[in-house]
């Protein structure tokens, strides 16, 4: 009992046992079965105290394989090696625990079933736990690629959106040249309407100069005309003062005092035709000259207005160059961003075939360290397995009865070993299959970042290509429509030109119509002018008929006076004196009578 309490009071439980590295290696860590054979027979020999055992081995470097392949055919060398060991470790194992009693072995599997039960439920659930997350956390990351792969759809249906609008606005753009090209005949056709009313113009303008010349020929006509009948007026004047001045031509004066009354109411009634004529003709002209200058406006306007028509013109040239170049410019860059988008594609898939290719050599590769790990484990194990069956064997062979309790001791410090040997190789194993899931993990999380940041990175690049697409898109929109307004604000100048060239067409016919109707008119009043003139010329001769009448008259006048002086010599000078103021009274009347007669004809122009 006291060898058994000292045995049990050497039993010192290594720290590397309780809390385990995951991060060393189970080659380093684990203790090999030399020592354990070492420490048995030393412990069988030895009777004294002994010192702690050191659990741990010291850690030697081990040479990492060169080529994971070559290794293949070693380690199935050592899986055969070590098949063997384990056939002949069972048939020892069985010689051992033929000396054992059942009830022993029956314990010891509970126990051993228990704590491997309830390690195994605890690890269970973690790596339940772990697995969820890694779930959750690949769910997560699928939704992420749903929705990567949702915005580049929509981003693709925006593009080809736009391109449809890009055609429509190019469409539009066509339509928009045709009709200013349209626009541009009907220019021209209004420019050319414009030059044959101009020479219209100046034609009416050379007819109303002629006759502007033509009236003031007439007038001056008419005038001379009147000067020459002033003068005749005048001799007639005279002769009458002469035949007045005899008092036997009272019969004839009152006969030429009637024949002037009427010329002279005549010669009102032509003056008075003729005023007004003139003041018509005056007032048609002043009409004509103000319609003159407002046509004059109105072309120099439609001028104008062609000048800013084809001002805008150029600028509208101008603005489509520009856009025809920005839509140039738009299209390269979208046939940039295509090609760019294949070959993005192109070399995402010959990425997914090399990462495709690289995940399957890098399982074989934790397949076959695990492997090789396995077996060094195992064989390990099974060296110390065999060592502890060589004590054994060695206990039975020693047939000392003192040793008895050194034997018991012995034999529960190897059990104990044993156990806790099978512990760490399952606390290893575990290590070792978390390592692998958590480096698993970690590079499938890895690859899914990487595709993450790969598909963030294009999203962004198709987000900015969008923005800008929209950006010039949005630019276009604003310059189609302010062309749009000017396109309507030109179709307007032009429906506006129209219109003041069809009112222009009347206008003109309207003066051609007056001036047709003033020649007309003219003419007519030249007509009556020269009947007048003529009538003028037929009382000619019946006034030189009157002049030798009175010339006749005043022979016998004469000729009476002279006799009438032969015959009244011998008469008083009462009664000569009474005829001389007879006569001079008949020579007052006779003179007013002329002096009204030479107003009247001054008044008339």
């Amino acid at each position: 009992m006291d060898g058994y309490n000292r045995g049990k009071e050497k039993l010192n439980i290594p720290t590397d046992f309780t809390s385990p590295n995951s991060s060393r290696k189970p080659q380093d860590d684990l203790v090999p079965p030399s020592h354990f054979a070492s420490s048995a027979h030393a412990a069988t020999l030895a009777t004294g105290t002994q010192p702690c055992i050191s659990w741990m081995k010291p850690s030697v470097p081990a040479a990492p394989p060169k080529d994971p392949w070559l290794g293949g055919t070693n380690t199935q060398r050592e899986i055969l090696t070590q098949r063997k060991e384990n056939q002949s470790a069972v048939m020892l194992q069985g010689h051992n625990t033929r000396g054992r009693t059942p009830e022993e072995n029956v314990s010891d599997l509970r126990t051993r079933s228990r704590e491997r039960g309830d390690q195994w439920s605890r690890w269970e659930e973690e790596w339940c736990l772990e697995a969820e997350k890694h779930k959750a956390e690949a769910e997560r990351l699928k939704e992420q690629m749903e929705a990567l792969k949702d915005t580049v759809q929509r981003y693709r249906e925006e593009i080809r959106v736009k391109n449809d609008t890009i055609s429509r606005q190019c469409h539009d753009l066509e339509t928009m040249n045709r009709e200013l090209r349209n626009v541009r005949s009907e220019q021209s056709h209004l420019k050319e309407e414009l030059i044959h009313c101009h020479g219209q113009k100046e034609k009416i303008s050379s007819q109303l100069e002629r006759f502007k010349k033509e009236s003031d020929e007439e007038l001056a006509k008419m005038r001379s005309e009147g000067e020459a009948r002033e003068l005749t007026l005048k001799a007639k004047m005279s002769e009458q003062q002469a035949e007045e001045a005899r008092e036997q031509s009272f019969k004839m004066t009152e006969k030429m005092q009637q024949m002037q009354k009427k010329q002279e109411e005549e010669l009102r009634q032509l003056n008075a035709d003729h005023c007004v004529e003139l003041c018509t003709a005056r007032k048609s002209n002043h009409e004509l000259q103000s319609k003159l200058q407002s046509v004059t406006r109105e072309v120099l306007q439609l001028k104008s207005n062609l000048m800013e028509a084809s001002a805008d013109r150029d600028e509208l040239k101008e603005h489509l160059r520009q856009m025809e170049q920005a839509y140039e410019t738009q299209s390269a860059t979208l046939h940039t961003l295509r090609n760019y988008i294949g070959q993005v594609v192109a070399d995402k898939g010959e990425k997914e075939q090399l990462n495709e290719a690289v995940e399957r050599l890098n399982k074989e590769k934790a397949a076959l360290q695990k492997t090789t790990e396995l077996l060094t484990v195992r064989l390990n194990s099974m060296s110390e397995i065999v060592s502890l069956q060589e004590e054994k064997m060695l206990k039975k062979a020693l047939s000392d009865p003192l040793a008895t309790q050194r034997a018991d001791g012995l034999l529960v410090l190897h059990l104990w070993r044993e156990k806790v040997f099978k512990l760490c190789v399952q606390l290893r194993l575990k290590d070792i299959e978390l390592r692998d899931e958590r480096e698993k993990h970690r590079s499938e999380v890895g690859l899914v970042e990487q595709q993450l940041q790969e598909e963030r990175h294009r999203a962004t690049v198709l987000q900015r290509s969008l923005d800008a697409g929209i950006a010039e898109l949005d630019q276009e929109k604003l310059e189609k429509e302010t062309l749009r307004r000017d396109l309507a604000q030109a179709c307007k100048e032009t429906q506006q030109l129209k219109a003041k060239s069809l009112s222009f067409e009347a206008g003109l016919k309207s003066t051609i119509e007056a001036l047709h109707g003033f020649s007309v008119t003219f003419h007519r009043k030249i007509a009556e002018v020269d009947a007048a003139q003529a009538k003028l010329n037929s009382f000619g001769p019946r006034l030189n008929f009157a002049r030798g009448r009175v010339e006749t008259v005043q022979a016998l006048f004469m000729r009476r006076v002279a006799l009438h002086k032969v015959q009244k010599n011998s008469k008083q000078a009462e009664q000569t004196a009474e005829s001389i103021r007879n006569l001079q009274e008949e020579l007052t009347l006779v003179c007013q009578e002329r002096s009204k007669l030479t107003q009247e004809l001054k008044r008339t122009p």
